[in-house]
């Protein structure tokens, strides 16, 4: 099989050579087979022929890097190749660990890359989550992950980038914040990318881009979990509340509501940061959550909205038990017996 494998490695750098796009699908297709399905090889096997995937002159790495110089004409192929990395790192997490420092490289060039057309780009930021997902990256398997925050902001640097492609990478920024706090060298630079991204597009009327707008929601949820903005600072909670609340008005028409649930799950998640304002808007959220959300026919809608429900009427319960916490207040609060009926 490792003669099969290396056959496939020469046939592939020949269709890089001679740009055959057909061919080199082919020989995708085929490596995957080698890696992914076979089930009677050893762990050593295995791993030698990761080895080669990974490290030889013709390997799929060596390809990649060759074949971003005419992107366009590879775009298929390089799909292709990132989709095989994928099902790569789920079916051998165990023997990715110590292959990251040639994994996030590669990645980081396509996502960085505005002439790589945007599929590949959003496989290259699925790889890299996937990483995450699956425990191959960590501080100990890739020794320039304080890095690695920094070179994914620098995209958004380059204008407007694709709907797909950007919730990917929201989504992938989101999730290094959260796994990995301490890599994270501008907290605030990489907050407001998500809060400008998030607040200009609200601004606009019927949200020009629901798909970039839900990763730039389930990015800050995610930020959040280590970077919750202080008890002092009310205008940043302020702004984080009214999106959320914006964000929670129940459509039945909307075919798409992913960026709705992504923003009722931000608010199941971080509910002690809207505490006040959830106990001043109630007959809001008990409208649209008990009234409108729950009785959804989509039972992801029903779920997401059971648990905001719950975040929510716990933070009331703060008040009610405690009612001085409703002295910081610049509106007037409602008395406790309006809130219990």
């Amino acid at each position: 099989m490792q003669s099969d494998l290396s056959t496939c490695l020469r046939q592939l750098k020949t269709c890089l050579d001679t740009q055959q796009i057909p061919q080199a699908r082919s020989v995708i297709d085929r490596i995957t087979q080698l890696i992914i399905e076979k089930a009677d090889e050893s762990p050593s096997e295995t791993d030698f022929k990761l080895e080669c995937l990974f490290t030889a002159q013709n390997g799929l790495v060596a390809f990649l890097e060759k074949s971003f110089t005419n992107a366009k004409h590879f775009a298929k192929v390089i799909e292709d190749a990132f989709e095989l990395l994928r099902k790569t790192i789920e079916k051998h997490s165990t023997l990715l660990g110590k292959r990251m420092s040639i994994v996030v490289p590669i990645a980081i060039r396509c996502i960085q890359s505005s002439s790589v057309p945007a599929r590949p780009r959003e496989l290259a930021t699925l790889v890299l989550q996937d990483s995450i997902a699956y425990g191959c990256l960590q501080s100990d398997s890739y020794e320039k992950l304080g890095q690695l925050s920094g070179e994914l902001l620098v995209v958004f640097q380059q204008g407007k980038l694709p709907n797909r492609f950007q919730q990917n990478l929201y989504e992938l920024i989101g999730q290094l914040a959260k796994h990995f706090p301490e890599s994270v060298a501008a907290p605030k630079r990489m907050r407001d990318i998500f809060m400008n991204a998030a607040e200009k597009q609200l601004l606009e009327e019927n949200y020009p881009s629901l798909v970039s707008l839900a990763g730039a929601i389930r990015g800050l949820d995610l930020f959040l979990v280590h970077f919750a903005p202080s008890e002092s600072d009310r205008e940043l909670r302020q702004r984080l509340y009214l999106m959320v609340k914006k964000l929670s008005i129940w459509e039945e028409s909307r075919s798409e509501r992913v960026v709705f649930r992504n923003a009722l799950q931000l608010l199941a998640n971080h509910a002690p940061l809207f505490t006040l304002h959830l106990y001043l808007d109630h007959v809001h959220w008990q409208t649209m959550l008990a009234g409108k959300w729950i009785k959804s026919t989509n039972q992801d809608d029903r779920h997401i909205a059971l648990n905001a429900l719950y975040a929510f009427h716990g933070e009331v319960a703060r008040i009610l038990s405690c009612p001085e916490l409703t002295a910081a207040s610049e509106r007037e609060c409602p008395p406790t017996v309006d809130v219990l009926n």
